[in-house]
């Protein structure tokens, strides 16, 4: 939730001028409020192209307002501009530094959930030698763990981790205690320490989803967390979505863009990890009769395969299980359309889970393939062979 209120939390209007410093550049940039959209509770924002010390008003920017242009540059010469749908929000970090005519923007070309300006005009003006790319750490759950062994490294300062099963919150905040964007996303895995998240002083962005671990003691603590700007949980335990809620509701109308999202019970962790279709609880297009219908399917299926496998079952046997599976969900979407590219990944993904589970190093291609066959054909509607 970024407001309750019909204006933005920090004022904020049409030609104000606003000034930060930028992590991109090392040193401050600006931008112009085009747009404030009430309907959207958001602003489109037209990035400078200055960047230089600290400004105290527009004439620090020099004696003209120039627009920075996109990264990479656009063919034939085009010239498109910064021009962004950003949150109301306007962060702690950000500073309204006066008012200026509008500048002539154009559409907007961008929409983002948070603020990052200078992120283009470094791109622009570093190319392939900007130095702040070599802050960034993007990697999977088992790419991390190896990264925590070491001394500390103050030169990471953003850091996103996907696919967690456990993270170790004390060992992640001594390996990189000067992170200021933090993104952690499980596969529904737990936290372990995370009251330690509370170590990170410098720390403005922290995103946490489908994630078990924390309880109210271990929330995020305003007085410890100087610089935080943006706080985003989804799918975490609800104890410790309200406390954080609690906590830090009042600091929305200093800068503080709080996004909390679905809060789950223990329970439906405890019965959610193994499910493959999680994701689909919830959709606008699926109601939640449907999906317990969808996920009924799968979990028959699931102990069909299984049974099929431990009985060294041939390849027809195997596509015509994979047919079936198909075949179901493609009644199930009749007059639905919820089933795309995307969700056919997630159904491949859920049979292919389960012949995992039982390889044991075995090389089972064949298996997957007569699987894979079978799924297509019955998600396309064909008949049946058998």
């Amino acid at each position: 939730m970024s407001s309750t209120e019909d204006r933005p939390p920090r004022p904020i209007a049409r030609g104000d001028v606003v000034a930060a410093y930028s992590e991109h550049l090392g040193e401050w940039t600006a931008a112009q409020i085009t747009r404030v959209e009430r309907a959207t509770r958001t602003v489109a924002v037209l990035e400078l192209d200055w960047s230089g010390p600290e400004p105290f008003s527009v004439a620090d920017l020099g004696p003209e307002l120039k627009p920075a242009t996109m990264t990479p540059s656009p063919p034939l010469g085009a010239r498109q501009l910064v021009h962004s749908r950003l949150p109301w929000v306007l962060p702690r970090s950000h500073k309204v530094i006066g008012s200026a005519e509008v500048l002539p923007a154009g559409p907007v070309v961008n929409e983002s959930p948070m603020w990052t300006l200078g992120l283009d005009l470094g791109r622009r003006r570093h190319g392939a030698h900007w130095p702040y790319q070599d802050s960034w750490v993007n990697c999977l759950a088992e790419e991390l763990a190896p990264m925590l062994d070491g001394e500390p490294d103050p030169l990471v300062r953003e850091l996103t981790a996907g696919e967690i099963e456990e993270l170790d919150c004390a060992r992640l905040v001594t390996r990189f205690p000067l992170l200021t964007s933090l993104v952690l996303v499980g596969d529904l895995g737990r936290l372990v320490h995370p009251a330690s998240l509370n170590r990170l002083r410098s720390l403005r962005r922290l995103t946490i989803t489908d994630l078990s671990g924390p309880t109210a003691a271990d929330r995020l603590l305003p007085g410890e967390l100087p610089a935080l700007e943006w706080l985003s949980l989804d799918r975490v335990p609800i104890d410790y979505a309200e406390a954080v809620e609690s906590a830090w509701q009042n600091e929305v109308r200093h800068g503080v863009d709080l996004r909390i999202g679905r809060a789950m019970s223990p329970e439906w962790f405890a019965a959610n990890r193994d499910n493959p279709l999680r994701d689909w609880e919830g959709r606008a297009e699926l109601d939640q009769y449907t999906y317990q219908r969808c996920l009924a399917q799968y979990r028959s299926t699931r102990e069909a395969l299984l049974a099929a496998l431990a009985g060294q079952a041939g390849p027809d046997r195997l596509t015509g299980l994979g047919q079936a599976y198909g075949a179901a969900f493609h009644r199930l979407d009749n007059g639905i359309g919820f089933i795309g590219y995307e969700e056919t990944g997630v159904l491949w993904e859920s049979l292919n889970r389960v012949v995992e589970e039982v390889a044991a190093g075995q090389d089972l291609s064949e298996v997957k393939r007569a699987l894979w066959d079978g799924l297509r054909s019955g998600l396309r509607g064909e008949p049946s062979e058998s």
